[in-house]
């Protein structure tokens, strides 16, 4: 069996006024942050993970040496300051939904 698929067809049934079709995944700049937004958030908190992990692997292996532990050190902060500049993203990305009207999560 073959399957066809008519694309002005279906955006012809999906929009009955005819307007225009995007025959894209978004058509504008709300999805786009959402569609981003979905997809970097659960990226930085899997990093952040990550270089919490990194961290204390470098903590448990200095021995008592204290550039391991200056570096260990290190690696903790940058990981919770970066965590924080992201987590404010997020509010900020959440109020400009807000203030479009878009549902971003």
């Amino acid at each position: 069996m073959v399957f066809s698929v008519n694309a002005a067809s279906d955006n012809a049934a999906l929009n009955p006024s005819n307007d225009i079709v995007c025959p894209g995944l978004c058509c504008d700049l709300p999805c786009y942050i959402n569609l981003i937004s979905r997809i970097i958030f659960p990226l930085t908190a899997l990093a952040f993970v990550g270089a919490w992990i990194y961290a204390g692997f470098l903590r448990i292996t200095a021995a008592g040496n204290p550039e391991k532990v200056k570096k260990s050190n290190q690696i903790l902060t940058n990981s919770i300051i970066g965590f924080v500049i992201i987590a404010l993203t997020g509010v900020i990305v959440n109020t400009m939904c807000a203030l479009l009207g878009v549902q971003c999560f």
